[in-house]
C-alpha cells in the first residue's frame, strides 16, 4: 500500500464512495504478485491496478454493483487458457479478487496503519474470508507475532513479520490473507547534480522514501529538486556524526568529485545498507577499490558495493543513465542480487 493510496483512503471523499477491491489470494503465474490494491470510484474513476486485463475487467464490473448494494463479493479468475485463441487469459495461474464498499469501518482501520507507520512500526492486516452465503469478512490489525491466535494458519502471521512480504493460504471454505504494510523503503542519494535529481524524479515516481544531500543549497534546493523529495545540505562531518541507516535501506553516491566518493565511500561501506551503489568510471572504481582495501575495508563487502552503477542498457544521456541505475535498484531491494548485465560485474558490455 503505497503513500498515495493511504492518503485517499483517509479522506472523507473515499468513505462510502468507493469500492476496494485486493487480491486475497493467488497462485501460478499472475500479472501482479504483490497482493495489490485497486480503488473504483462511484463515477466509474479508478485508483491504482491489479494487474490489467481480463481480471480487472471482471473486477470493475462487479464493483459496480457492489458499490450499489453494499454486499461484498468475490471473483475467481482462471488465467489458465490452452490455446492464443482461448477468451480468458493465458499468464498460466489463478487469483481470487475481494471487492469491498470502503466504509467507516475500514477507513478507521486505515487511520490506525497510517499512525502505526508514522511512529515507524510495520503492522500486519490480517484478513479473514469465510466463502459461504453471505460472504464472511474479518479485518484485523496486529502489530506483532505475539497477537497471532489463528491456530488453523499460526505460520503465515510469522512469515509476514519475518519475511516483511505479504502471504496468504486457502483451506477449505476460508482465505487467510496476512498483508505486511511497510513504509516506503528510503532511498538516499549523495550529490544531487544531473544524474542524482534524475534518479530522484524517478524514484519519487515509484514510491521510494528519497533524501538528498548535498551542502550546495544553491543549487540543490526545493526549487530545484523534484517534489516529495527530503533535502539536506549539512556537511558530511555532520552527517557522519549524525545519520544512520537501517539494512534495508538504499543508498546511491553521485557527487561532484573523487575525493568526496572516497569520504563518503569509506563512512557508508561499514553501514552495511540493503543496496549500496557509487556513479564512477571502471577506472575510476578501480582506484577507489584500491584505496578502500588498503584502508582495511572487508573485501566481501567492497564486492557487495555497485560500482559503476547501474545495468547495461547502452545509455549515454542523463535520463537514460537515471533509468539504468534505478532499474538496478528496484532489482536490488527486490531480490538483494545483482544482474548479469549489472554494469558492476566487470563484463564488457560494449
Amino acid at each position: 500500500m503505497n503513500r498515495k493510496l493511504l492518503s485517499i483512503l483517509r479522506s472523507p471523499e473515499a468513505c462510502g464512495n468507493t469500492v476496494l477491491c485486493r487480491i486475497v489470494h493467488s497462485s501460478g503465474s499472475t500479472p501482479r504478485r504483490d497482493y495489490p490494491y485497486m480503488i473504483v470510484w462511484f463515477n466509474g474513476k479508478i485508483t491504482g491496478t491489479i494487474g490489467g486485463g481480463a481480471l480487472e475487467y471482471k473486477v470493475i464490473d462487479k464493483s459496480k454493483e457492489v458499490l450499489s448494494t453494499g454486499e461484498p463479493g468475490l471473483i475467481a479468475v482462471d488465467m489458465n487458457g490452452k490455446s492464443i485463441h482461448s477468451k480468458g487469459s493465458l499468464c498460466g495461474g489463478s487469483a481470487i479478487v475481494l471487492i469491498e464498499k470502503f466504509d467507516a469501518k475500514q477507513q478507521q482501520l486505515i487511520l490506525e496503519i497510517s499512525k502505526l507507520m508514522d511512529t515507524g512500526i510495520n503492522p500486519v492486516i490480517v484478513t479473514q474470508v469465510t466463502i459461504d452465503d453471505p460472504i464472511s469478512i474479518v479485518h484485523h490489525l496486529t502489530e506483532s507475532t505475539a497477537e497471532n491466535n489463528l491456530d488453523i494458519y499460526a505460520d503465515l502471521l510469522d512469515k509476514a513479520f519475518t519475511h516483511r512480504r505479504t502471504y496468504s493460504k486457502a483451506k477449505d471454505d476460508k482465505i487467510l490473507l496476512c498483508r505486511y504494510i511497510h513504509l516506503p523503503q528510503v532511498l538516499h542519494i549523495f550529490g544531487g547534480g544531473h544524474v542524482g535529481k534524475a534518479v530522484a524524479e524517478l524514484a519519487v515516481n515509484l514510491d521510494f522514501d528519497v533524501r538528498i544531500y548535498d551542502d550546495r543549497a544553491d543549487l540543490v534546493n526545493l526549487e530545484n529538486m523534484p517534489q516529495g523529495v527530503q533535502i539536506s545540505n549539512d556537511s558530511l562531518k555532520h552527517l557522519q556524526n549524525t545519520l544512520s541507516f537501517d539494512h534495508h535501506d538504499l543508498v546511491l553516491v553521485t557527487t561532484r568529485n573523487h575525493q568526496f566518493d572516497l569520504q563518503i565511500m569509506s563512512w557508508l561501506i561499514d553501514k552495511n545498507p540493503g543496496y549500496l551503489g557509487l556513479m564512477s568510471s571502471r577506472r575510476k572504481w578501480i582506484m577507489i577499490k584500491n584505496e578502500l582495501e588498503q584502508s582495511g575495508s572487508d573485501k566481501s563487502k567492497i564486492d557487495r558495493i555497485c560500482s559503476p552503477v547501474g545495468l547495461y542498457i547502452a545509455s549515454e544521456t542523463v535520463p537514460e543513465i537515471a533509468i539504468s541505475i534505478m532499474a538496478e535498484i528496484v532489482l536490488m531491494s527486490k531480490t538483494g542480487k545483482k544482474s548479469n548485465i549489472s554494469m558492476s560485474t566487470g563484463k564488457n558490455f560494449r
